[in-house]
């Protein structure tokens, strides 16, 4: 680990990332949890906020600015940097992973984030690969027809097999799951999700060589984690509590 970056605001560190772990972090994406689009701001580079700025709706823009605010803090913690001078690159599918170059590069942890409405998800951990995706729990217009569309045939049996009522939650525990996976491919829906199979029951079935996890965040959300070789331990943490409130990252 380096040294703080100079002029840097101090913040705690963040707990130790054993090899077999996972943490995911839980973030209010609401202006008085997170400090404000203002503070966010402070931290973000030109391209993020031009980004930004593309929104139609203000609720967009201060979604969007005050989670990758949030996402730069919490992996400034893990490489002992400064969140205005972390660095993205992206793939061809749009997955962030760190530039080498900043600190501790070396030893910069696998990444992802997903939020929808007003709450993020952000998971890291060692290793090449890692995806995350969550869903609120809502009335959907024609599941059948949106499940026909995504998932497998043999998933689309065990869908029909719920009982009426389990459906719903069914179809976003196979639709996060394949999320998930294909996020931590880095193909993202350039691979038909139909193609994938990970299973509508209770336990996932993850394809040969990976791990999936179903997360329960919150009431009313449907989350899963994805990565490659054996299952990991996973730490729940809270962004709010762990930083304090505090919305300056610099």
């Amino acid at each position: 680990m380096g040294s703080p970056v100079p002029g840097a605001m101090a913040m705690p560190p963040a707990p130790a990332l054993a090899g077999d772990e996972v943490h995911v972090w839980t973030v209010s994406l609401l202006d008085g949890a997170s400090g404000g689009t203002a503070a966010a701001a402070e931290s973000l580079s030109g391209d993020e906020h031009e980004r930004a700025a593309r929104f139609h709706f203000e609720r967009d823009r201060r979604r969007y600015m005050l989670g990758r605010a949030a996402l730069r803090r919490v992996l400034a913690c893990y490489v002992n940097d400064d969140a205005a001078r972390l660095r993205f690159a992206y793939g061809a599918y749009g997955k962030p992973a760190l530039v080498p170059g900043a600190r501790a590069a070396a030893q910069a942890p696998a990444f992802n984030a997903s939020h929808t409405q007003d709450l993020m998800l952000i998971a890291v951990a060692d290793g090449p690969a890692l995806g995350v995706d969550l869903e609120a729990l809502r009335p959907l217009q024609d599941l059948d027809g949106l499940a026909r569309q995504v998932c497998s045939a043999a998933e689309h049996r065990e869908l029909l097999a719920l009982a009426p009522a389990q459906q719903l939650a069914g179809f976003l525990r196979c639709w996060t799951r394949k999320e998930a996976y294909l996020k931590a491919l880095g193909t993202g829906l350039s691979l038909p999700p139909v193609q994938v199979h990970v299973g509508c029951g209770a336990s996932p079935a993850p394809p040969a060589g990976w791990w999936l996890h179903d997360l329960r965040p919150a009431p009313g959300w449907a989350a899963a984690l994805a990565a490659p070789g054996a299952p990991r331990r996973i730490v729940h943490l809270d962004f709010h509590a762990h930083f304090g409130g505090c919305g300056s990252t610099t």
